[in-house]
């Protein structure tokens, strides 16, 4: 078992033990299958929340008979396209490890010996600040990479190495690209890398080749691949264009707001292509009067599909971005704008979309919510409340806003102190901000006649985790008092966890 103090985790010895883990399968899974041609082992199912949970990846493998039945295999939903069948990039078909056929090897070692070293991990990692969590991951990441290398040579030394392709490699899966392609280079170095990864070395020289374009002719050709529609006089094919949208999205929130929220304004007005434009609209909120004319006119524009009215919502959405809510409030009882989509724009600040990295940061202010919550409209209150129920993602609370979450609780709106007491569970922020938030959120705790109020300040109190310590004989009450079954068991968890 792996030693654990109090004052840190045996890295060396951890390494060591996941390693002989992942091994024994590897070995295993080798011995049972002499008639495969192995070209890849991953490391699969890293799931790491900040702050929170971390669970271990399990071991995945393919052979080249395996992938040569997945390529020529019916597929349900058509042909596979271009991308899938790149051999040469992460994240295609031979390189993804949920499409493989063992996706997660039968384990040959003690499966408790796995969970014990989950379970030491998570206490090294929760056991001080949010910073410390993120020291933590970063040294598994780069224990993980070692283990990589450690089972490449490994599997090429061992009685099975007949079986492994020329271009046999281990890395580690995740899901974010970029994070997985920076992983696989570390794992194989930059050399084997590119030779078996050659796309990625070409998207480099394309980027390249973009930086090295004027400001105009960039806007130009990020605009083109937002749409799907190519650029020859920039050297940019339709299908090339069709892979790069989301490429596309994070470069145009990079450049001028003004100069980039002009030219998407067109894109307003090609069905299909609507909803992109207004959603980069939103999250780069640059506000004048020519932009809003031309939301305002999408917003009031009739609807001819079900995709329209989700195209239109968006036009909202990014209303409500820059503030014009009161406008979206005057259309209500209008046969033009349903209220959904009213209530769709109202509530968009106060959605996880505002938090999107490299979206323009709102300022959180609770105002325009708590007027429109203020008119008593029986369907614009319920369409709110269902825009903004728990788990529909929230914005995240910047220290800059800390005194509008603070207020927010002495809210009249029970919305709107569940949506306060929900993001002010966020240890990031930092020691002096949960000083402050721990002893407003168990004041909510112990007098909220709202249960979901009371279910987010206990929720809030045990993410802060040990800073809530001050709070306690508030959360002893709730723990054996609270009319909830669910909070009553959330304030046991954490009396469980921290006394």
């Amino acid at each position: 078992m792996v030693a654990t103090t109090s004052a840190s985790l045996d890295w060396k010895q951890f390494e060591q033990t996941l390693f002989s883990i992942y091994w024994q399968d590897a070995q295993a899974f080798l011995a049972a299958n002499p008639q495969e041609s192995i070209y890849a082992l991953a490391l699969n199912g890293l799931y790491r929340e900040e702050d929170g949970p971390i669970y271990l990846p399990t071991l995945s493998a393919n052979s080249e008979q395996a992938y040569s039945q997945m390529v020529n295999a019916p597929e349900p939903q058509g042909r596979l396209s271009e991308f899938d069948l790149d051999t040469g990039q992460l994240g295609t078909l031979r390189w993804n490890p949920p499409d493989w056929e063992w996706e997660e090897l039968d384990s040959a070692s003690d499966s408790q010996e796995l969970e014990q070293l989950e379970q030491a991990l998570l206490a090294e990692a929760n056991k001080s600040t949010p910073a410390h969590w993120l020291r933590t991951e970063a040294q598994l990441i780069k224990a993980l990479i070692r283990i990589c290398k450690q089972l490449t040579k490994a599997c090429q030394k061992s009685p099975w190495s007949g079986q492994l392709t020329p271009e046999f490699a281990v890395l580690i899966y995740v899901e974010d690209t970029q994070e997985c392609e920076a992983m696989a280079r570390e794992c194989m170095g930059e050399a084997r890398f590119l030779a078996l990864f050659p796309s990625h070395d070409q998207q480099a020289q394309r980027r390249a080749r973009v930086a090295a374009l004027s400001p105009a002719q960039q806007l130009q050709y990020h605009l083109s691949c937002l749409e799907g529609i190519g650029c020859p006089e920039l050297g940019l094919s339709p299908k090339e264009a069709q892979l790069l949208g989301e490429e596309a999205e994070t470069a145009l929130l990079a450049m001028n707001h003004s100069q980039v929220a002009h030219a998407l304004l067109p894109m307003l007005n090609r069905p299909g292509k609507q909803w992109r434009a207004a959603m980069l609209l939103a999250q780069i909120a640059y506000r004048d009067e020519q932009v809003l004319t031309a939301l305002r006119r999408q917003v009031q524009a009739p609807i001819r599909s079900t995709r329209e009215e989700s195209e239109r919502g968006w036009c909202a959405s990014a209303l409500g971005s820059l503030g014009d809510q009161e406008w979206l409030q005057q259309q209500i009882g209008t046969t033009a704008v349903p209220v959904d989509r009213i209530a769709q724009g109202i509530a968009y600040p106060y959605r996880s979309w505002n938090s999107k990295p490299g979206t323009t940061a709102l300022h959180l202010d609770y105002a325009p919510l708590e007027r429109a919550l203020d008119l008593k409209h029986p369907a614009l209150t319920q369409a709110l409340n269902e825009e903004l129920s728990p788990g529909t993602g929230y914005c995240s609370l910047r220290v800059e806003d800390l005194e509008q979450a603070l207020l927010a609780l002495q809210s009249v709106h029970a919305l709107v102190r569940v949506h306060a007491a929900c993001i002010m569970g966020e240890r990031s922020l930092g020691a002096a901000a949960g000083r402050r938030i721990t002893p407003v959120l168990a004041q909510a705790l112990s007098h909220d006649r709202n249960e979901n109020v009371r279910y987010q300040a206990m929720l809030g109190l045990r993410y802060w985790k040990k800073a809530s310590a001050a709070q306690r004989a508030t959360i002893e009450h709730a723990a054996e008092h609270d009319a909830s079954d669910d909070i009553r068991e959330l304030a046991q968890q954490w009396l469980n966890e921290h006394c």
